[in-house]
């Protein structure tokens, strides 16, 4: 095949085979400058009809597509690191070729050394964000760098979507709050790990700066793996588990700070250290309470696709003030004394959802 049939070629790549006849995978590995990786990669996307026209710097296909088109914002916060960073160490961009590239190997001696001729964009399975991030930085400096990736070769796309839940589903056990804000930089394409350290790191955030990154201080309420978690909850609804994560950010600081509103008294806890504080408000306990009820209250209060931010306030409200449905007591020494975590969290819950619904 003549080299006018390929859009490119990348050079200095290793090939791999692993598994047995039955049950074999080869993949290639090397490096893509970030020159080229917008013309041989590709998003394999779902249809959103929120979306009409994708507003990302990586060519959009539908056919057979099974992820979410990538978020720009995020996009370009990688490239701000990237900035930062004159080296990096990062994942590599996993692709799937489709058996658009060919390999040949640069001598017989050396089989499995050479290069890939480029004859269509592969699919990106995962990395995205990242390589967004390089396409922005490029046509902001136009620096070509190194981009690592694994491409595998010649798979079906019923496996190729199976490799990509698995990459995203599945994390090895290291802190898992430190795994949580290495995902809001490098992209397991986890919405809820952006945005949890989003809420840690945002100034007009309700807990900024009380939300542990790597490691909880003395002066933190959270884990960011907890905040996570919780954000997870907060969005379980089929209403609104959907919505774009800047959105679900905004939600998500717009509805703790009505909470705040409401507990000013308890809010206090925030600047004491654990062992000072009086409520369980800011304990982990109300993290999981709140969470638990906030789909509930986000959905009552939906109006034409937006949220009634005072009908909000006005149910909230409904748990704080003495009446017929009684005021939740957040003392520790209190009601729910020594009801903590996953358990004490459902059971404050449930009172919440009776004095708030009924």
């Amino acid at each position: 095949m003549s080299a006018d049939n390929f859009i490119a070629e990348i050079t200095n790549v290793t090939r791999h085979t692993v598994g047995t006849n039955d049950d074999k995978l080869i993949y290639y590995s090397g490096s893509i400058t970030s020159d080229i990786i917008r013309e041989i990669t590709f998003v394999p996307a779902r249809e959103d009809p929120n979306i009409k026209e994708p507003n990302i710097p990586i060519e959009v296909k539908y056919t057979n597509g099974y992820q979410r088109i990538g978020v720009p914002s995020r996009m370009r916060k990688f490239m701000l690191w990237l900035n930062q960073h004159s080296t990096f160490i990062i994942p590599p961009v996993i692709l799937s070729t489709r058996g658009n590239w060919l390999f040949e190997s640069s001598h017989e001696r050396t089989a499995n050394y050479g290069k890939l001729l480029i004859k269509d964009p592969a699919a990106i399975i995962d990395g995205q964000h990242r390589i967004g991030g390089f396409i922005y930085k490029f046509a902001s400096d136009e620096v070509a760098l190194p981009i690592p990736f694994m491409a595998i070769e010649s798979i079906d796309i019923d496996r190729e979507q199976n490799e990509f839940g698995t990459l995203n589903s599945y994390q090895a056990r290291v802190p898992p709050s430190l795994m949580i804000a290495n995902a809001a930089v490098f992209d397991t394409d986890d919405d809820y790990a952006w945005i949890a350290t989003e809420m840690a790191n945002s100034a007009d955030s309700p807990f900024y700066g009380k939300i542990g990154v790597q490691r909880m201080g003395s002066d933190q309420l959270f884990s960011l793996a907890a905040v996570k978690k919780n954000l997870e909850r907060t969005f379980k609804h089929g209403a609104i588990e959907q919505l774009e994560a800047e959105v679900k950010l905004e939600y998500a600081k717009s509805f703790w700070q009505c909470i705040h509103d409401w507990h000013e008294m308890e809010w206090e806890d925030i600047n004491l250290k654990k062992r000072d504080m009086r409520y369980k408000l800011l304990e982990t306990t109300g993290l999981i309470a709140w969470s638990i009820v906030a789909p509930d209250i986000i959905v009552a209060s939906l109006d034409d696709g937006a949220v009634d931010w005072e009908n909000v306030r006005t149910l909230i409200s409904k748990s704080t003030t003495p009446g017929s449905n009684g005021k939740l007591d957040w003392q520790k020494s209190g009601t729910y004394a020594g009801r903590t975590g996953e358990a004490g969290g459902a059971l404050i819950a449930s009172a919440l959802q009776r004095m708030i619904f009924r």
